[in-house]
């Protein structure tokens, strides 16, 4: 059975690949929350069927036909941003083939996720796994650079991560009752891959963990604090029906809550103190604050604080979770971990010990101990690029509500999730790549194809053509 059903998840990815190639990125997004399922194995590894999406796109990018004009993307924006992505993948993946040479013994936490504690660094099949991952990352950014429609790729983008959100959230529940009443759930299909230890089946605080899709709670709180940040967002609000927005809302909030990690409670907090900012301040500032405005605030405040006041064990699970959990054996390891990362890049002296030689607790502390300042510096470039608004007005919409949820995975990985390969946060990279490259719109008679980044103009040929002095007329040549 097991087999059957991952044989046709293969062929439905490679019939969407052939028959439609626009959809790719969606599909990636879609396929991104699969992270602990492995469709076939390849050299010992298991692939997923996100990373199978990714080797299609990167055959595909061989057959696209560029100038040398639109190699890096039809738009300056675009440019920067594939150039910061194409450079930090040679930073890291250089770095992922040198560095575990140079400093080959220096004390690292094992990058395998089933061992636990410190090793000697040596050379492995983590610093070719991570490599690989991250060029078919940058691969799917350099793809969605390339694409013309780019309004219909971010919309569609925006609806592939509500519908990845619906599956995510519908697994967590059957999950939680699974546990609860014993009911089958297909862990081995959803967890087949080898290469990660999942959580499912374990409990914290005599409660389940959910994990869903996911291998861990805190990958599926990455995926689902960038969901609500979506959802509570403009373009959130326009992707889909109220029917079908405000269920997901509230399943991803429910699931959450459920998950119990720290960050994640952390993080919608914020979320919903941005946003009730956004709903009480803009509207007075502007004069036209309502009474409803002010009603819906205090009544949703109220039924918060009355539940978490009515409900002993809610109340607790905060307590130990968010307050008490500084003194727990995790929180103490996870430090740990942190310290033993910051030292590494300090001992490298910030070149890092290589992509895929460390494993951190936090993202910050473990890109830079393996790709140095100079990745943290090309990724924090990228990243940066791809928030600022894009200059196509058709697509600026959807480019707020896809960098809010870049925002909410940023704000998750600083605090809890280290991997640089996080399929939700390249598959986002890559969509927010697609709204820069849509050409900005001007008036007069220019069309849309001439809206690009300039060829390039030999300076001695810019200095002839600009001179008003230059001769003119029949037979002259610059």
């Amino acid at each position: 059975m097991t087999t059957a059903v991952l044989a046709l998840w293969t062929l439905a990815i490679l019939v969407v690949a052939v028959l439609w190639p626009a959809r790719l990125l969606a599909m990636a997004i879609v396929l991104s929350v699969f992270e602990g399922a492995a469709l076939f194995k390849a050299g010992g590894v298991g692939v997923s069927p996100y990373y199978l999406t990714l080797v299609l796109v990167a055959v595909r990018c061989v057959a696209i036909r560029v100038t040398p004009q639109t190699l890096l993307g039809p738009t300056k924006a675009s440019q920067r941003a594939v150039l910061y992505g194409m450079l930090f993948a040679t930073i890291a993946v250089a770095g992922a083939a040198v560095l575990p040479r140079v400093f080959a013994g220096l004390e690292v936490n094992s990058p395998r996720l089933s061992e636990i504690g410190t090793a000697s660094l040596v050379f492995s099949s983590s610093n070719i796994g991570q490599a690989a991952y991250l060029v078919l990352n940058v691969a799917l950014l350099w793809y969605t650079a390339q694409q013309r429609d780019a309004a219909d790729i971010a919309a569609s983008a925006i609806r592939a991560v509500m519908i990845a959100g619906t599956i995510v959230i519908g697994l967590a529940f059957y999950q939680l009752a699974a546990a609860l009443t014993g009911l089958p759930f297909p862990e081995d299909i959803l967890y087949s891959n080898d290469t990660f230890v999942s959580q499912s089946g374990t409990s914290i605080l005599d409660m389940p963990r959910i994990c869903s899709t996911f291998t861990e709670p805190s990958g599926m709180a990455v995926f689902l604090v960038a969901l609500v940040a979506l959802l509570t967002s403009d373009a959130g609000r326009a992707a889909g029906r109220a029917a079908w927005r405000v269920p997901l809302l509230l399943g991803a909030v429910g699931v959450l809550l459920l998950s119990t990690p720290r960050t994640a409670y952390l993080d919608l907090f914020a979320i919903g103190a941005w946003r009730l900012g956004a709903y009480l301040l803009i509207p007075l500032l502007k004069g036209r604050l309502s009474t409803r405005q002010v009603v819906l605030t205090v009544a949703g405040v109220a039924v918060v604080g009355i539940s978490i006041a009515a409900s002993p064990s809610l109340r607790d699970l905060i307590q130990q979770m968010v307050f008490e959990k500084d003194q727990s054996a995790s929180y103490a390891e996870r430090s740990d971990a942190n310290a033993l990362a910051w030292h590494i890049g300090y001992s490298t002296f910030g070149l890092g010990a290589g992509l895929g030689s460390n494993r951190a607790s936090a993202f910050l502390p473990s890109l830079l101990s393996t790709t140095g300042v100079f990745g943290v510096a090309l990724l924090g470039g990228l990243v940066v690029t791809l928030l600022r608004r894009p200059g196509a007005a058709s697509v600026v919409a959807a480019h707020r509500g896809l960098a809010a949820a870049l925002l909410g995975v940023v704000g998750m990985k600083l605090l809890s999730s280290p991997d640089v390969s996080t399929p939700s946060m390249w598959a986002l990279l890559a969509a927010l790549g697609a709204t820069h490259a849509a050409p900005a719109a001007v008036a007069g008679p220019i069309a849309a194809e001439q809206q690009t980044a300039p060829a390039f103009v030999p300076p001695r040929r810019r200095f002839i053509e600009s001179n008003p002095m230059r001769p003119t007329g029949p037979g002259v040549t610059a």
